[in-house]
């Protein structure tokens, strides 16, 4: 055997995975076959272009250049071979990319060129185009660029093959910011609130709105699918307007408030009336049921008040325009309410501590509570011009003398005496009162000539006379304040100069003096802080409340129980403004 003959003497593949048979002829020195020829052995070098079976079977595995070498006896041949695939196909792999969330957002393409047997052609060159530019830009490297919001159809080319696949913009919102940013809503008011949805690079998101609008606190603001925010005002001060898309929420502070017409400040709570008539209380409003709120919350059940209100212990009490008295409290009123039925109008009203009291056109006098609700004429057969309840009761007649009544524990009925009066008893001393105002242990009054003079109890310094001695009969008080109105708690007393300008005295140790400072007690009148002026003043207890002339609610002191309705439990010594008063 002097050589070997490879058939095919060259090869060229055109796609991976394409075979052809090799055959090998061992000849003689004068070229015949060789007669019962040895098997051959059969290789590629290098190897991974080719692989060649026993049989001399070759097949494509990787592009390049390789022989196939056969082997007889040590004696061997080659042929050449190649494999440059030809690419038959190109394909955008679709499943590789998702949605362009954001514009500006990029993404390579993946895209693929293929032989007819489907195996990847390596090395490809490509060239790309978007036949919507406006929704989405490729460039020289296909890269994928989002403009806007919409579907473009891209375009991969590769050898004269394409393939087109969209692309989808569409943008997921990352942010939402509400239009305006913030809000004060009178009670009956609405604002319209937009949404402004962007995605993660900033840009709006314009195809799409929220999926839902809503309130945090419905009581305040109710938020309509449309984004109109409307002041409900069962409860006054802070909401937030809220929007969201999907788990991205835009938040929105909303400040609910109303003018206010008259304020009564009440143990542990306190009630006043909007200018639309609306009831509100707060604090500790009801002690059978518990029911307590740090900020304003509406009687809804009652009906318009006009601009008489008074708070008690277990009642508190109205008047409607009609002059009829509405209260709610114990049983039988409960927290829903209840008119007074007989006699059916009255002119004013002034709730103690369990007793309200009721006076018509004509001076005469009405008393029930939760226990007794029906109305009954206060013995005496007086005609009183003015009344003031806690624990104990009092009132003016026309002359300007004063009578009291009640408990008399600590002298706070001015008789000289600490005996108990079940009827209207003559303060002493022939003084002629323009109103006489009861507070838990000390009654005062302004006189018409305009002294204040104070009876009952002084222990810390409630007359602000600069003494803490009790007395049972009226004694000059206010350190000569010319006073126009006077509001009493259990310890402290304030009042109004002509100006509208508050003073205070008394046990001040939670903050009722509204001097900022807590002291245990203040012996003579001490300004209040903060400048304002009030067109009115209401005590009780530890706390004290004043309405501007603008309809503005500030109180001060105690607020354990929320009296103060600041949305807190802090107590404060400087006026505070009630939550939902006027800004």
């Amino acid at each position: 055997m002097a050589s070997v003959q490879v058939t095919p003497d060259t090869w060229a593949f055109t796609a991976l995975g394409d075979t052809v048979r090799f055959t090998a002829v061992a000849r003689d020195s004068s070229g015949r076959p060789v007669v019962d020829q040895p098997p051959s052995t059969w290789r590629s070098d290098p190897p991974g272009v080719v692989f060649v079976r026993e049989d001399g079977l070759a097949f494509a595995t990787g592009p390049g250049l390789a022989r196939v070498i056969a082997t007889v006896d040590d004696v061997a041949d080659t042929a050449p071979v190649s494999v440059v695939q030809t690419i038959e196909s190109v394909a955008i792999l679709v499943g590789l990319y998702g949605h362009l969330g954001a514009l500006g957002d990029s993404i390579q393409l993946p895209v693929a060129a293929f032989d007819r047997n489907s195996f990847g052609v390596a090395g490809t060159t490509f060239s790309f185009q978007s036949l919507n530019e406006t929704v989405a830009t490729v460039n020289l490297t296909g890269w994928v660029k989002a403009v806007s919001p919409g579907v473009a159809n891209l375009v991969a080319m590769a050898a004269g093959k394409a393939d087109t696949a969209p692309v989808q913009v569409l943008q997921d919102v990352a942010t939402i910011a509400l239009a305006p940013d913030s809000a004060v809503l009178e009670d009956g008011t609405s604002r319209q609130f937009t949404a402004i949805l962007k995605d993660r690079n900033g840009y709006p998101v314009t195809d799409r709105t929220p999926d839902a609008w809503r309130s945090s606190d419905t009581l305040v603001l109710g938020v309509s699918a449309s984004g109109l925010a409307t002041a409900r005002a069962v409860k006054l001060g802070p909401a937030t307007v809220i929007a969201t898309s999907g788990a991205v929420r835009g938040e929105a502070p909303a400040y609910v408030f109303t003018p206010f017409v008259a304020v009564a400040a009440g143990p542990a709570k306190t009630c006043a009336v909007s200018s639309r008539g609306r009831p509100y209380c707060w604090g500790w409003i009801d002690y059978t049921s518990g029911l307590r709120s740090t900020v304003p919350f509406e009687r809804t059940a009652s009906p318009a008040l006009g601009t008489s209100i008074s708070a008690g212990v277990t009642l508190s009490c109205g008047l409607t325009p009609g002059a009829t008295a509405f209260c709610w409290g114990d049983t039988p009123f409960g927290l829903s309410g209840a008119p007074v039925v007989s006699p059916p109008t009255f002119s004013s009203l002034s709730v103690g501590y369990v007793t309200a009291y009721g006076l018509t056109a004509s001076g005469d006098a009405y008393a029930w509570t939760a226990v007794s609700p029906g109305p009954t004429l206060v013995p005496g057969g007086l005609a009183f011009a003015t009344i003031s309840a806690t624990y104990l009761a009092c009132g003016t007649v026309a002359s300007g003398a004063a009578y009291c009544w009640g408990a008399n524990l600590t002298g706070g009925i001015g008789d000289s005496t600490y005996s108990d009066r079940p009827v209207p008893t003559a303060v002493v001393g022939s003084h002629t009162f323009a109103a006489v105002v009861a507070g838990g242990g000390h009654s005062c009054g302004i006189t018409t000539g305009g002294p204040t003079y104070c009876w009952g109890r002084n222990t810390y310094g409630a007359f602000g006379d600069s003494t803490t001695t009790n007395t049972t009969y009226p004694v000059p008080a206010a350190a000569g304040l010319a006073l126009t109105s006077l509001a009493l708690g259990d310890f402290h007393t304030c009042g109004l100069l002509a100006s509208g300008a508050a003073s205070c005295w008394g046990l001040g140790e939670r903050g009722s003096i509204g001097n900022g400072t807590f002291d245990q007690a203040r012996l003579t009148p001490a300004p209040v802080s903060g400048g304002l002026t009030f067109a009115s003043i209401s005590a009780a207890s530890q706390h004290t409340c004043g309405l501007t002339s603008s309809g503005a609610l500030f109180c001060w002191g105690r607020n354990e129980d929320g009296e103060l309705g600041d949305g807190t439990g802090t107590n404060r010594a400087v006026p505070t403004r009630v939550a939902g008063s006027r800004p």
